[in-house]
């Protein structure tokens, strides 16, 4: 099953400790395109030029603009999967991540999706209070017999 995930952070934000990862190349650094992060060189990120339309979903005082995006770029997500659907305690990486650097910014937005077709398979926006509820969600969205992709946001 592929899962998409999007995370949209406040723009200029260093608070998550992601670090850009530039390729050498001369002597010289450069982005990659689309630009690839990671966090903690663990965790890997490619942050998009563009989106899924997102907006049409959320309520109209969430502002995109206001964000930059970033999808997981690794298999984090299919491991927290397995998992969950094998009845196991996860601690992988996007699960700290959650727990380590989300309650650090005020607002943020994550768009979970088990279609190419993302937006046609998110099937609810919720506003969360704190990172165990968005852990809850993500948890109960990756079981096999019922998945759902959401949109959960905190302003």
């Amino acid at each position: 099953m592929d899962i998409y995930v999007d995370l949209f952070l406040p723009k200029d934000n260093d608070v998550c400790h992601l670090k850009e990862d530039l390729i050498s190349w001369g002597g010289e650094s450069f982005s990659q395109s689309p630009k690839k992060y990671s966090w903690m060189d663990t965790l890997k990120f490619a942050a998009p030029e563009h989106s899924p339309s997102y907006e049409i979903l959320l309520p109209q005082n969430v502002e995109l603009d206001n964000y930059s995006i970033y999808s997981i770029d690794d298999n984090s997500i299919y491991e927290w999967e397995q998992d969950v659907n094998n009845h196991l305690v996860s601690n992988n990486y996007l699960k700290k991540f959650i727990t380590d650097e989300l309650p650090n910014i005020d607002s943020w937005i994550a768009a979970i999706s088990f279609d190419e077709d993302i937006i046609d398979n998110i099937k609810k926006v919720i506003c969360i209070k704190n990172v165990n509820e968005l852990i809850e969600e993500i948890e109960k969205a990756m079981n096999w017999n019922d998945t759902n992709g959401f949109i959960a946001y905190k302003i």
